[in-house]
C-alpha cells in the first residue's frame, strides 16, 4: 500500500516540474538607455533559460555585450520589439579589430531563433589560411539556428560577407542582404557543407572577390534556395557565379534552386547568373535542380551569361532564361555547358542578341566525362541552330516539343515575364487577372506528362513553358472563343465541351499523386 507521505512527495515532484516549466518561459527585456531587465544583449542571454524570449528595444546597440554575441547553445528567441529598421547592432568591426554580430558554435538548432534585427559594420576575423567561412555579421559552425526578418548591410569577411556557415543547416528566411563584401567566397552568404535553407530573401548588390557574388555553397549535401530575389551582385574572380556559385560533391542529389528571380548579376569569368560545378562524374541523379526560376539580364565576361554548368549532372525545368549576355559571344548567352550532363524541359531560352544561345563543349580532355545536353518542350530563340557544339565528346539530344516562337512576355523591359493570354494573365502590379490581345505559344506547350500543378482554370491540361508553369500565376488557356463561364463536370481543360481530349488528359495523369 502506498503511504500518504509517498503520495505527497509524488505530488510535490509533479508540481515542481510544472513550476519549472512555467518558469522556463520568461520574457526578458533589453534596453541600453531605458528601463529594462538588462542593458546589453549578452547579459540577457547569460540569464536566459531554454524557452525564454528576449525582446530588444528600439535603438542602436554597440560595444561589449552587443557584439560577438553567443547564444551559448540555448533554445531561446531573441527578437526586436519593432523590426529591423528600429533595432540595429553596429559591430564597429575593422580589419585590425574584427567584430561580428553573433557567433553560433554550441550546437544550436532551429529552436535558437534570431528575429528582426539589423546587423551592420561586422568584420569577420581572418583564419590564417583556413578556408572556413567566417561571416562578417554571423558565423555558424556545427550549429543550425533560425534567422528571420533580419537586415544585413555593410558587413565584410574573407568568406561570407554577412553570414558564413560551416557544417550548418541554418534556416534563413525573410531577410535582406545588401552591400556586403567577401574577399573570397560569398559576398552575401557563404556555406561549406550542411543543408542550409535560404528562402524568401532579398540578396542584392553584394560583392565577392572570387566566387559567388550573392551566395556561395561548397559541399556534398543538399542546400535549398527558394523564393529569393538575387540581383545586382557581382564577383571578380576566376570561377564566377555572379548571383550563385555552387561547388557540389559526389552524393549531392537534392540541391535545389527554385522559384527565384536571378537578375542583373555579373561575373568576371563564368556564369553571370549561376555557376554550378560538380564532382567530375556523370550520374543518373542531378547534382542541382533549377526549377521555376526567372534568370534574366545577367552578364559574364567569358562563358554562360545566364547559367554555366561544369562537370556534373543538372536539371533545368520550367525556367525563363532571357536577355542574358556574355562578352565572348560564342560562349552562350543563356547556357554554357562544359563536361556536364544537362536536361532542360518546359523552359524558355530567349536572348535575342548576337551570339549562341547555348554552348556545349568538352574542354577537360583526359577526364572521363563528356557533355550531354537534352532539351525538350522548350522555346529556344533561333532553335537548334543556336546551339554551338565544340570538339571532343559532345552530344545534343534535341527532343520533341521544342519551338522557336516569340514567347510574348507581358513586359520584359520592366521585369514581367508572365505570358500574354487572351483568356487571362496575372498582373503583379494590380494583383489581378488581365486579358491581352494575343496568347503566347508557350501556353499549354510543356511536356504532356508533366503535372500541371497549381495552374488555374481554364487550362489545356498541359503545363505552360516558363517560370510560371505549374504555379498559381500560370497564364490561362484560350480556346479561340470567349471564356466558358460555366464549370461543366468532366470538362478537364475548361473549353466548355466534354470530349475525347478531356479523357486523354485524364488518362495521362491517371493515378498521379501530387500531394506533399
Amino acid at each position: 500500500m502506498i503511504k500518504k507521505a509517498e503520495i505527497l512527495i509524488a505530488l510535490f515532484a509533479i508540481l515542481g516540474l510544472c513550476t519549472a516549466s512555467l518558469q522556463a518561459s520568461r520574457i526578458i527585456t533589453v534596453d541600453d538607455d531605458g528601463p529594462a531587465d538588462f542593458n546589453n544583449i549578452q547579459a540577457a542571454i547569460d540569464d536566459a533559460n531554454n524557452g525564454d524570449t528576449i525582446i530588444v528595444a528600439d535603438g542602436t546597440y554597440t560595444g561589449v555585450g552587443n557584439r560577438d554575441i553567443d547564444f551559448l547553445g540555448k533554445e531561446i528567441t531573441l527578437r526586436s520589439a519593432n523590426g529591423p529598421e528600429h533595432c540595429i547592432i553596429d559591430c564597429n568591426g575593422t580589419e585590425s579589430e574584427p567584430h561580428r554580430g553573433f557567433y553560433f558554435h554550441n550546437g544550436e538548432d532551429s529552436n535558437s531563433v534570431l528575429d528582426g534585427l539589423t546587423i551592420t559594420n561586422g568584420y569577420g576575423p581572418k583564419k590564417n589560411g583556413d578556408l572556413l567561412p567566417q561571416g562578417g555579421a554571423i558565423y555558424c559552425i556545427g550549429s543550425s539556428p533560425t534567422i528571420g526578418n533580419c537586415t544585413f548591410t555593410g558587413n565584410c569577411a574573407e568568406f561570407g560577407g554577412s553570414i558564413g556557415c560551416h557544417q550548418s543547416s541554418a534556416c534563413i528566411l525573410n531577410s535582406t542582404f545588401t552591400g556586403n563584401f567577401a574577399n573570397d567566397w560569398g559576398g552575401g552568404l557563404c556555406f561549406w557543407e550542411g543543408n542550409p535553407i535560404v528562402t524568401h530573401c532579398i540578396i542584392a548588390n553584394n560583392t565577392s572577390g572570387r566566387e559567388g557574388g550573392g551566395i556561395f555553397y561548397g559541399g556534398n549535401q543538399n542546400p535549398t534556395i527558394s523564393y529569393c530575389t538575387i540581383s545586382g551582385n557581382s564577383t571578380g574572380g576566376d570561377f564566377g557565379g555572379g548571383g550563385i556559385c555552387m561547388i557540389t560533391g559526389i552524393g549531392t542529389t537534392a540541391a535545389r534552386i527554385s522559384n527565384c528571380t536571378i537578375s542583373r548579376n555579373t561575373a568576371n569569368y563564368s556564369g553571370g547568373g549561376i555557376r554550378l560545378d560538380g564532382p567530375y562524374t556523370h550520374s543518373t541523379l542531378a547534382n542541382v535542380t533549377i526549377a521555376n526560376c526567372i534568370i534574366t539580364e545577367n552578364s559574364d565576361e567569358y562563358s554562360g551569361g545566364g547559367i554555366a554548368f561544369w562537370c556534373g549532372s543538372y536539371v533545368v525545368e520550367n525556367c525563363t532564361i532571357s536577355a542574358n549576355t556574355t562578352s565572348q559571344s560564342r560562349f552562350g548567352s543563356s547556357i554554357y555547358c562544359d563536361d556536364s550532363n544537362v536536361r532542360i524541359t518546359n523552359s524558355i531560352l530567349w536572348s535575342p542578341v548576337y551570339g549562341y544561345e547555348i554552348v556545349l563543349v568538352s574542354m577537360l580532355v583526359g577526364f572521363p566525362t563528356e557533355s550531354v545536353l537534352e532539351i525538350s518542350y522548350s522555346d529556344v530563340d533561333g532553335g537548334q541552330s543556336e546551339v554551338f557544339m565544340g570538339p571532343y565528346d559532345c552530344t545534343l539530344n534535341w527532343g520533341t516539343g521544342n519551338i522557336d516562337s516569340d514567347p510574348c512576355f507581358a513586359d520584359p523591359c520592366n521585369g514581367d515575364y508572365h505570358l500574354k493570354s487572351q483568356a487571362g494573365r496575372f498582373d503583379a502590379n494590380s494583383e489581378s487577372w488581365v486579358q491581352d490581345d494575343v496568347s503566347s505559344p508557350c501556353i499549354d506547350s510543356g511536356d504532356p506528362v508533366s503535372p500541371i500543378g497549381l495552374e488555374p482554370f481554364p487550362n489545356g491540361g498541359r503545363v505552360n513553358m516558363g517560370a510560371y508553369g505549374g504555379t498559381i500565376e500560370a497564364s490561362k488557356s484560350y480556346f479561340g472563343k470567349p471564356l466558358c463561364e460555366t464549370i461543366v463536370a468532366g470538362d478537364v481543360n475548361g473549353d466548355c465541351v466534354v470530349n475525347f481530349l478531356d479523357f486523354r488528359l485524364m488518362a495521362l495523369h491517371w493515378c498521379e499523386d501530387n500531394r506533399e
